[in-house]
């Protein structure tokens, strides 16, 4: 009986949820302490019926995060957000920069474009099980083809050192 419930409000449950999630870094916290809270829900329900037989228990586990199906579809468009918006602050401090501090802003750039697509992955892994990583894939994707557009802006501000020198190509 309580399997059928869970499933009988997980559309509603889901439709609700997704209609008040904020976007961006705050989205992604909210999904996480969701996830959080419906898998401590779960660990409390196989307590419960604990002795009933395994299909029960996997039946309200499946029931229990099925809300959150929807939202991991949602997943990737919340990491692509947040990880263009840290790359358009990353580069507007560039931009913003004399062509002397930008080699050295650039070159610290890519450890952080890297160490801000390590965190994305780590997080798919921690909230969806990876499920949603080649969507993933898609947003780092376009997170590489931005940071290239942006760079060669960057770099375009550098003026050659010498007469007859190429400008900076990527």
């Amino acid at each position: 009986m309580l399997t059928r419930a869970l499933e009988a409000v997980a559309p509603l449950l889901a439709v609700r949820v997704k209609g008040v999630l904020p976007t961006g870094e705050d989205g992604l916290h909210a999904l996480t302490k969701l996830f959080h809270t419906v898998q401590r829900f779960v660990k409390a329900l196989v307590v419960l019926v604990g002795a009933f037989p395994s299909g029960l228990v996997l039946e309200l586990r499946a029931a229990a995060f099925a809300p959150l199906g929807t939202l991991w579809s949602s997943y990737p468009e919340m990491e692509r957000g947040l990880l263009l918006s840290d790359l358009k602050r990353l580069f507007k401090s560039i931009h913003s920069a004399s062509h002397t501090e930008i080699p050295g802003l650039v070159e610290k750039s890519v450890s952080t474009l890297f160490t801000a697509a390590e965190a994305s992955v780590e997080r798919c892994m921690a909230y969806t099980g990876g499920s949603e990583g080649v969507g993933l894939l898609g947003a780092i994707g376009e997170l590489l083809g931005e940071y290239t557009a942006q760079l060669m802006g960057a770099l375009g501000k550098v003026q050659p050192r010498g007469a007859g020198e190429e400008p900076w190509q990527v």
